[in-house]
């Protein structure tokens, strides 16, 4: 949450607002999200959070312009979809239990990007493609040695996360990267 926090600051500030208008809301997140805190009882956190600060979140958010889409439902359940796939082609998979290992990380990747969505937004997938890249990167032998099928598998739920996130994305030069992704995990797919 701090590094949202922190993108929410520099985003505020490249507006043509006083800053003044939102400092106060910014410090009571940033107290509210204290590591110093964390082991508090809840009311301790709850001080922070004061109407002042809901009221100012409300105004960041019609300050700062809509930089994302909503992502469809029906992304969403193609998305799970190829999730639950992969799940069941490792129950009966002879796979090696390198490559199983490497398929559950990703599999628990692309749920966290799920669930992490209506907070994060469609960066959360960005991030959990990101690193899947570097997964598959150290354990490239593994994926050009399994069945095509498990490859490929694995392939179409990552681009299926860049394609929903790039579709989602309009700014910060984010989709260009995606499509850095797809190539490479096509490239270590075999296809």
């Amino acid at each position: 949450m701090l590094d949202e926090l922190d993108l929410l600051r520099e985003k505020l500030e490249g507006q043509s607002v006083s800053p003044a208008s939102y400092q106060s809301t910014l410090a009571g997140l940033d107290n509210a999200l204290s590591p110093s805190i964390l082991h508090a009882k809840a009311e301790s956190v709850r001080q922070y959070l004061t109407d002042g600060v809901y009221v100012g979140l409300g105004l960041c958010g019609e300050l700062l312009p809509d930089e994302e889409e909503e992502i469809t439902k029906d992304d969403f359940r193609e998305f799970v979809g190829l999730i639950n796939e992969l799940e069941l082609m490792l129950q009966d998979s002879s796979l090696p239990s390198s490559l199983v290992a490497l398929i559950r990380r990703h599999i628990r990747q692309a749920e966290l990007a799920v669930a992490q969505y209506p907070i994060r937004g469609a960066v959360a997938l960005k991030d959990a493609l990101k690193y899947a890249v570097g997964d598959l990167a150290v354990e490239a032998d593994a994926i050009r040695s399994a069945d095509s099928e498990s490859a490929n598998k694995v392939t179409r739920l990552w681009k299926k996360a860049n394609d929903m996130a790039d579709g989602a994305i309009k700014t910060d030069n984010i989709m260009q990267l995606g499509s850095r992704v797809v190539k490479f995990l096509t490239d270590v797919a075999g296809g």
